[in-house]
């Protein structure tokens, strides 16, 4: 999938090539590899002769891509019915019904991967209540990392730094407690060198100190 992106990048058939993955937990997203891929498949006739040849892979993996496209379309199911109705009996029911009208029909990795996903849902059914429904949407938290994300240095090399105590902090003052919050006695009470101490027992060094600590005695 990714050759043909280093290959053709620039080229006339780059409008075809496959979405890009994302950098930092890479295969999150894979679910845009396999709808591109199915849209292929079923285009890939009325390509022209080059663009045939370039992605070629696609009608050779076709029995895969049917397979994770199945795939796919059951776990966004349950995922639907899970962040919109929450984790109860009820929709426990719901999701299994989806298992065994999708991934137990189909191969043996889909069975198996079904079974997976069928004895987790039956783990977490026994230790909710009969008429209780948990919200289990990771939204709040997803929201938290972004509002990190826009803030920290678009510097890959920085990596983790201790502007990463930001989420905490920010968490708390959402509590409709910033009004109480004593910013200047907690300024008054936290010293750099007491952040410097918890920089280094609890994160690792980022690449650009190493590229900094490695070079910085080199001759001009």
């Amino acid at each position: 999938m990714t050759e043909p992106k280093f290959k053709y990048n620039m080229k006339k058939i780059a409008y075809l090539l496959p979405p890009k993955q994302r950098t930092i937990a890479r295969f999150i997203n894979i679910s845009g590899w396999v709808k591109w891929s199915s849209k292929m498949l079923d285009v890939y006739h009325t390509l022209q002769e080059e663009e045939r040849a370039v992605f070629s892979l696609v009608p050779a993996n076709a029995s895969l891509i049917d397979e994770l496209s199945e795939v796919t379309k059951c776990v966004k199911s349950i995922e639907d019915i899970c962040k919109n109705k929450g984790l109860s009996k009820e929709t426990v029911a719901a999701c299994q019904q989806k298992i065994i009208r999708g991934l137990f029909r189909g191969s043996d990795r889909m069975i198996q991967l079904g079974e997976t996903i069928y004895k987790f849902l039956n783990d977490e059914a026994k230790i909710i209540g009969a008429d209780t429904a948990h919200n289990n949407s990771s939204d709040i938290i997803e929201s938290l990392f972004g509002k990190y994300k826009a803030r920290k240095s678009p510097n890959k090399l920085y990596g983790i730094t201790p502007f990463i105590l930001f989420m905490p902090l920010y968490t708390m003052l959402c509590k409709n407690t910033k009004n109480k919050f004593d910013f200047k006695k907690a300024l008054e009470d936290t010293r750099i060198r007491q952040i410097e101490i918890w920089k280094k027992e609890n994160l690792t060094p980022n690449l650009m100190q190493l590229r900094t600590d490695c070079l910085k005695n080199a001759a001009a």
